[in-house]
């Protein structure tokens, strides 16, 4: 992440697919899984999946320099593992079309924003037919009795195993959550922001 955003002031490696503050939805389930940061274990899994020097390519832009920042350090930690690694950096606008072929690439850098209930991430659902397709069917399950509970507390349990399966079927990789910067005048108060800016109860002070 510091490769990606150039600071730790400007990231957090969190395990949770939700915000801290989203208190209704928010759970470190699955932490024993995310940053194990094993380089043995991970030629392990290499070798156990028959790997034998396949090429491997990375999609990513340089729109967005975290972007690109963390397509080519994926790439260098990769080859020390030993893997025979290209990057393939096109634009936005490209990216969006050829993420969803799967002969273009093998794995693409992307982020997502905020979203207000999990059943937003679209690469937690088969369902959702989003790049990287997502097979998992007990994924599906648990989103849809997420929708089945009375209350929200009953929700947040539910959630909290859609998350431990998460990290079982890795349809991503979490590699951090990372703070944009808002700026305003210093009259402003009261002002906030989550999935955009929440101008109730806002107020400029002359």
């Amino acid at each position: 992440m510091t490769g990606s955003v150039t600071s730790d002031q400007f990231y957090k490696l969190d395990p949770g697919l939700m915000l801290e503050e989203q208190v209704d939805w928010y759970t470190d389930a699955g932490k024993e899984n995310y940053f194990q940061n094993n380089v043995d274990r991970a030629k392990e899994l290499l070798d156990e999946a028959g790997y034998d020097n396949e090429l491997v390519t990375i999609m990513a832009t340089r729109d967005y320099d975290h972007h690109y920042n963390a397509a080519i350090v994926l790439q260098q930690e990769l080859e020390k593992l030993g893997m025979n690694v290209e990057l393939s950096i096109i634009d936005w606008a490209a990216m969006q079309e050829e993420i969803y072929d799967p002969s273009a690439h093998d794995m693409f850098v992307s982020s997502f924003a905020t979203r207000s209930i999990p059943h937003q991430f679209p690469v937690l659902s088969k369902r959702a037919e989003f790049a990287g397709w997502t097979q998992s069917e007990e994924l599906d399950r648990l989103l849809d009795e997420i929708k089945l509970q009375e209350t929200q507390e009953d929700a947040r349990a539910v959630f909290a195993e859609l998350q431990e399966q998460f990290y079982e079927d890795l349809p991503m990789i979490n590699i951090g959550k990372f703070h944009t910067i808002t700026s305003m005048d210093e009259n402003v108060e009261g002002f906030d922001e989550l999935v955009g800016p929440i101008f109730w109860n806002v107020s400029v002070n002359d």
